[in-house]
């Protein structure tokens, strides 16, 4: 029998991806789906971490597919540490394919305005 001195014990930990949220070391990538319209004049969208914490994104005017935001110290925890990484959000821009006719003459008469 081997002595207490000599035990090991091995552990190993896997971190499986998860549906909306994507590791780089211990910084988070997540998207946000972003209306094309509500890119073209900005708004504010709501970002859920990984904590499920909700946190508000301020979009400005004419904020383009892929641009991305950082929220600092919401990523993952550095091992044996207090450190934690950001949390970094896509934009990904939707362009609106149910709009009806109505919708798309006002779109083309802005369109017409400039």
């Amino acid at each position: 029998f081997p002595s207490h001195d000599s035990l090991q014990l091995g552990v190993q930990i896997n971190v499986h991806p998860t549906e909306n949220f994507r590791a780089h070391g211990i910084d988070l990538h997540t998207y946000v789906s972003v209306n094309c319209l509500e890119a073209v004049v900005g708004g504010t969208v709501k970002v859920q971490g990984l904590d499920l914490k909700t946190f508000e994104l301020t979009i400005p005017s004419g904020t383009q597919h892929g641009t991305k935001f950082r929220i600092p110290g919401q990523g993952l925890y550095q091992m044996n540490t207090d450190q934690r990484g950001n949390l970094y959000v896509e934009i990904i821009i939707e362009i609106p394919t149910n709009l009806s006719e109505q919708q798309q003459t006002m779109i083309r008469n802005i369109l017409n305005n400039q």
